[in-house]
């Protein structure tokens, strides 16, 4: 993956790991162990010049009075920039 986008998951990254405890289906998923989790979300921060961040690759965007509405983002996301 190319990421296009990067979000700044520093407000949210706490939550998100214990929420990785919580949904079964992601138990099994060598990248969503903490730590795993932890390094990627440090990496992504690394390239983007965040603490931490999450990327998506965006092959089509549109922003409409500063919120963002792509379907591929998570809702969580589509916020006002």
């Amino acid at each position: 993956m190319r990421p296009t986008l990067f979000v700044d998951v520093s407000k949210t990254i706490q939550l998100k790991k214990k929420l990785l405890e919580v949904y079964v289906t992601q138990r099994n998923k060598d990248w969503m162990e903490a730590q795993a989790f932890m390094a990627y979300a440090k990496f992504r921060g690394f390239q983007s010049g965040f603490p931490v961040a999450e990327a998506f690759e965006v092959a089509k965007i549109a922003i409409s009075d500063g919120a963002v509405k792509d379907s591929r983002i998570p809702k969580a996301y589509q916020e006002k920039i």
